[in-house]
């Protein structure tokens, strides 16, 4: 398990991100984010000041397709986390 410890800022909030679209559980969906966008994702979040939660969502059961990016993202974590645990917001607006 791979814990990121994300500096506080006096206005942090969390994100609550969706592993599937649409939201919800819809048994035969298979439009799950991939690792690369989950990736992407954290590191927008950690670059903001903020927590991600992501939900999986289900029926008590990740999907395989789930597991594998999800495995797929903690392998990156384990090899890059570093470059964002305890990073915070900067004072550079967000780029297009």
């Amino acid at each position: 398990m791979v814990v990121l410890h994300l500096a506080p800022v006096a206005d942090t909030r969390e994100s609550i991100g969706l592993h599937d679209d649409p939201p919800g559980y819809v048994q035969h969906n298979l439009n799950f984010k991939s690792s690369s966008e989950i990736i992407r994702l954290l590191a927008n979040m950690a670059a903001k000041g903020k927590s991600l939660m992501l939900n999986l969502g289900g029926n008590g059961q990740w999907p395989a397709c789930s597991s594998a990016y999800l495995k797929e993202t903690g392998q990156w974590l384990q090899q890059y986390g570093e470059s964002i645990d305890g990073t915070t917001w900067g004072l550079v607006p967000a780029q297009p």
